[in-house]
């Protein structure tokens, strides 16, 4: 029988923000024209069985692609039993992760729909007060996790 994975969430913290104020938009009607790019990253305390998940968030505007008009990111520290369920390979130090793909979901889900909530709390008060990240990007974000494991 197959043992039960445990997660607990012990933290979410925020890491970074900042907001471009020279390139935010000036109309409300380009807030409609923002992208999104992502980037995640993982770091185990196979000691103390933690993962540690930080997302970045950057938004763009087609016309300045060069300057994020906003960067945020923040981080999950999950702990999860057992740890080891997560370890691909190990060598040393060097640990290899490979995320089961339910538990990938979910954790991914999870933290973009905290991403969304605590980004539009920064974004509050500036042009961008009515911007949410898009409906689809967690299955997008795990699309894309899945397809570089």
């Amino acid at each position: 029988m197959e043992k039960k994975i445990k997660i607990r969430v012990l933290s979410i913290r925020e890491e970074y923000f900042d907001i471009c104020s020279d390139a935010l938009p000036t109309q409300k009607d380009e807030c409609n024209n923002i992208y999104t790019m992502f980037a995640i990253n993982f770091e185990i305390d196979k000691e103390r069985s933690l993962l540690k998940a930080t997302l970045w968030t950057n938004l763009f505007l087609p016309s300045k692609e060069d300057i994020p008009i906003v960067s945020y990111s923040f981080s999950y520290t999950l702990h999860i039993d057992p740890i080891q369920t997560l370890f691909s390979k190990v060598e040393g130090n060097q640990i290899d992760i490979k995320l089961p793909t339910d538990m990938a979901s979910v954790i991914l889900t999870d933290m973009y729909a905290a991403a969304r909530a605590l980004l539009s709390v920064k974004l509050s008060g500036t042009i961008l007060n009515d911007y949410y990240l898009p409906f689809d990007g967690a299955a997008q974000l795990i699309e894309n996790i899945r397809a570089n494991q």
